[in-house]
C-alpha cells in the first residue's frame, strides 16, 4: 500500500544531537553505567580512564554530554553480520563506546521552563522525579538539593522553553 498521508514538519532536532557545525571537542567514552545510558544527557567521568556514567552526587566530576551521533545504529541486528549492535533509539547500551560533547552545542530536554538568563542546573539525584525530570537533563534551579550548578560549564542558547522542550545547549566544560 502507498503512503497516503505526509508530515509537512519535521521535529527541531533529537535530543543529543548536534547544535551546529562549529568545532567541537567531542571525547571518545565507554559507557560503564550498568545499564543504558541516553542520548543528550550530562555524564560524570568514572575511574575507567574512559568511561562515563549517570550523576549521582554534587561533587561528581562532570565530563560532558552524550551524543547522538550516525554511527551509531538502532537496537536489533547488524544487516551484515547478524550480531547484535550497541545502541538503541534512545540510549547506548552498557559496555558500548560513545561520544561525549565538553566543548560546543547540544540539544537537550528542559526539565522545567526556562528563559536565556538562567544559570543552567542539572540533576544528580532522580529521586521525587517526575514527567520530564531525569539524570543529566537541565533546569534553572537546584531543586531541594538534587540538581548540581552549569555556571561556566553551560548556558542556554533558545530564548524560552516550556518542560519537556528541546532546548539548544552551549557546553564549555574544560
Amino acid at each position: 500500500m502507498s503512503q497516503t498521508s505526509y508530515a509537512l514538519t519535521q521535529s527541531a532536532a533529537y535530543e543529543g544531537a548536534r547544535g551546529d557545525s562549529r568545532p567541537a571537542d567531542i571525547l571518545p567514552a565507554r559507557n560503564v553505567s550498568g545499564g543504558e545510558l541516553p542520548f543528550g544527557r550530562f555524564v560524570k567521568a568514572t575511574t575507567d580512564s574512559q568511561g562515563v556514567t549517570v550523576l549521582g552526587a554534587s561533587s561528581d566530576v562532570i565530563k560532558g554530554v552524550t551524543v547522538l551521533t550516525a554511527a551509531r545504529m538502532p537496537r536489533g541486528s547488524n544487516w551484515v553480520s547478524g550480531a547484535p549492535v550497541s545502541t538503541s533509539a534512545t540510549g547506548i547500551q552498557d559496555g558500548a563506546q560513545c561520544d561525549v560533547l565538553s566543548r560546543g552545542t547540544v540539544w537537550m530536554i528542559a526539565e522545567e521552563a526556562l528563559a536565556i538568563t538562567d544559570t543552567l542546573f542539572t540533576r544528580y539525584d532522580a529521586s521525587g522525579a517526575t514527567g520530564s525530570q531525569a539524570l543529566g537533563r537541565v533546569r534553572n534551579d537546584a531543586d531541594t538539593s538534587t540538581a548540581v550548578s552549569l555556571a561556566g560549564k553551560a548556558r542556554l542558547m533558545t530564548t524560552a522553553a516550556a518542560a519537556g522542550d528541546l532546548v539548544l545547549v552551549e557546553v564549555n566544560i574544560p
